[in-house]
């Protein structure tokens, strides 16, 4: 039995803090959370990979799968990466799961890491928010997503890009439970 290190607590911090805020699904907690999955999964030193080279779990995101498909001009299209229970599925690692496309608009697909990216640098999840500067990053603006609105059961309409961040959170946290159930007994 060993005591719990900084970096064990602070992962469960975070994985509490986005439980929380998926829930919750206002605008504002699904724009913070794209910043506590990018701490997850992609930051230089993610989350994932600092723990993970104690535990040594090998970690499955379960994705609905889709076939390989390609922007067609002038189409906008939503392929949500949470599996319904009858759907096909696919199960993939990590870096597998941020090259997952999940949006179509126009003649661009953008993957996980684009959706979160977006939200966490230009929508305000990690810095205050910005004009989109990158060519991907226009296709998310506020002005093609004003027309492009969603949303959940019990909370407020929000556009694709940031509505998107709570099926991403949803199928990271799927796939790190086994590893949170490890630290958790582990202590």
């Amino acid at each position: 039995m060993h005591r719990m290190t900084e970096i064990e607590e602070y992962f469960l911090d975070i994985t509490n803090d986005l439980e929380l805020r998926i829930e919750s699904g206002s605008k504002y907690d699904l724009i913070e959370s794209a910043d506590l999955l990018r701490k997850l999964l992609f930051d230089k030193h993610s989350l994932i990979d600092q723990i993970n080279r104690t535990y040594r779990y090998k970690l499955q995101f379960v994705v609905k799968y889709w076939p390989d498909t390609e922007p067609e001009y002038g189409k906008i299209q939503l392929q949500t990466v949470v599996p319904n229970i009858n759907d096909e599925t696919k199960i993939v690692n990590k870096d597998n799961f941020l090259s997952t496309k999940c949006l179509f608009i126009f003649d661009k697909s953008l993957t996980v890491k684009d959706i979160l990216d977006h939200v966490a640098y230009v929508r305000g999840g990690v810095h205050t928010p910005k004009p989109p500067t990158k060519e991907k990053d226009k296709y998310l603006s506020d002005e093609v997503m004003r027309i492009l609105k969603f949303g959940f059961s019990g909370s407020e309409a929000v556009d694709m890009g940031i509505g998107l961040i709570k099926p991403i959170a949803r199928v990271t946290l799927n796939a790190i439970d086994p590893l949170i159930a490890l630290i958790k007994t582990d202590k």
